[in-house]
């Protein structure tokens, strides 16, 4: 049974080691969404995650949590961020990963300017393998060409899929707000290519 972590006070000194990865992530989620903020208690709950012997026991949905959470509150740990996108890499596939999943997770890597090619051409690939991209949200969609260009990874098949997407985006004008549009719009001119 997972432990009661929802509202955790900042400077707990709660032992990290009797935590499950549910736990963490649920750790992380709450406090940021509290607004408890602690850079040092963020620091040990990275070192806890960094160290635990098998990443494969937290959820795709715990790890983008956690790295939303770091990244939210622009809490920089890079053998956090490094550790997963060496965990997903390692991966046979990205079909647990939903896309809010990949989404947030790509986000974060972008938010905190942490660098990891071989993570984004991996999902670069997951999602150009797509038949299509319905099951994308506006603002999924949008986070996703925004990490890649706020980086400067442009992969060509994936950018060329989102763009002939959304040209075929039946109600483009009412699914996608303002700042979609300016964040899509933003991210292919950085792109520096002819786009349908």
């Amino acid at each position: 049974r997972s432990a009661k972590v929802d509202h955790i006070p900042t400077g707990s000194t709660m032992n990290l080691h009797q935590l499950n990865p549910q736990d963490l992530s649920n750790l992380i989620y709450g406090t940021v969404k509290d607004r408890h903020y602690d850079p040092e208690f963020f620091d040990k709950v990275a070192n806890r995650i960094v160290a635990h012997e098998d990443l494969n026991k937290f959820k795709p949905q715990g790890l983008a949590n956690i790295l939303w959470g770091y990244a939210k509150v622009n809490h920089q740990s890079p053998q956090l961020f490094d550790t997963v996108a060496n965990h997903m890499i390692h991966l046979d596939n990205l079909r647990g990963f939903t896309p809010q999943h990949l989404s947030n997770i790509l986000w974060a890597y972008a938010k905190v300017a942490h660098i990891s090619p071989q993570l984004f051409d991996q999902v670069a690939n997951h999602i150009v393998a797509h038949d299509d991209l319905s099951k994308y949200k506006p603002q999924e969609l949008t986070n996703v060409v925004w990490a890649f260009a706020k980086l400067g990874f442009f992969h060509v098949n994936l950018f060329e899929k989102i763009a002939n997407h959304l040209c075929t985006e039946e109600h483009l004008l009412t699914t996608y707000n303002g700042l979609d549009f300016s964040m899509l719009m933003w991210a292919f001119s950085e792109a520096n290519t002819d786009y349908p």
